[in-house]
């Protein structure tokens, strides 16, 4: 298949930046959507790539000094053949007519001092199949906010909180799976030029929580890694 993409911006003044973008994408059906993987369910050996066209347009505001943006971006997307659970939950179809994706994003940045940064997002997304239903696993409502504080020339601390809203999930029925919220922390040191170390605590507070009905995620947890760069 050929997919394709095309983007572009442009400044209408200091303060003020378009940008845009449309392209075209393909999703293949998996192994499991063809054959299946236990006796119920059953593989679909019909099933054709889903395809889709979308783009986004969006207007980028900042500051003279750059210490400030706020970025604002209508997104869409269309889609033929979707791959969607049948209506026993024993397998996968394509849907017909077209699977709509809307939505928009708001994104912040800023300079609050020179060793303390705040960056927020908003997301803000509705689904409908050929039906008018809303698509499994995809939250209307979606955030972050964060801080992060250069507390020395080499070390440095991060502090965010992001938020899941609400969902459906289609196995073994149409269910409205809870929102969450999560709180993480990190911090990194710049050993040489190349050289970084950093460690994250996630789900500071050992939320239980799914994406998929039924599938407990990670409680608390802490990453240690070393970063470089050549």
């Amino acid at each position: 298949a050929w997919t394709g993409r095309i983007a572009g911006a442009y400044r209408l003044s200091p303060n003020f930046r378009m940008h845009a973008s449309l392209g075209s994408a393909i999703q293949n059906p998996t192994l499991t959507d063809y054959y299946g993987y236990y006796g119920r369910y059953r593989g679909n050996s019909d099933l054709k790539p889903a395809k889709s066209l979308g783009g986004e347009i969006g207007l980028l505001v900042e500051t003279s000094d750059k210490a400030h943006s706020i970025d604002v971006t209508y997104f869409a997307r269309n889609v033929k053949n979707f791959i969607a659970d049948n209506s026993t939950y024993t397998g996968v179809i394509n849907l017909e007519g077209t699977t709509k994706v809307r939505g928009v994003e708001v994104a912040y940045k800023g300079k609050l001092t020179k060793s303390l940064t705040s960056y927020t997002n908003y997301t803000y997304t509705q689904t409908k199949n050929n039906l008018g239903l809303e698509l499994a696993r995809r939250p209307k409502h979606a955030g972050n906010i964060g801080l992060a504080y250069q507390i020395t020339e080499k070390f440095g601390a991060d502090a965010n909180v992001s938020y899941v809203g609400k969902r459906i999930d289609t196995y073994p029925q149409r269910t409205k799976m809870s929102s969450y919220t999560l709180a993480n922390l990190g911090v990194n040191y710049q050993v040489t030029k190349n050289v970084n170390v950093y460690a994250d605590l996630n789900n500071v507070f050992n939320k239980k929580y799914e994406n998929i009905l039924g599938y407990g995620q990670e409680g608390r947890n802490v990453y240690v890694g070393l970063k470089g760069s050549f």
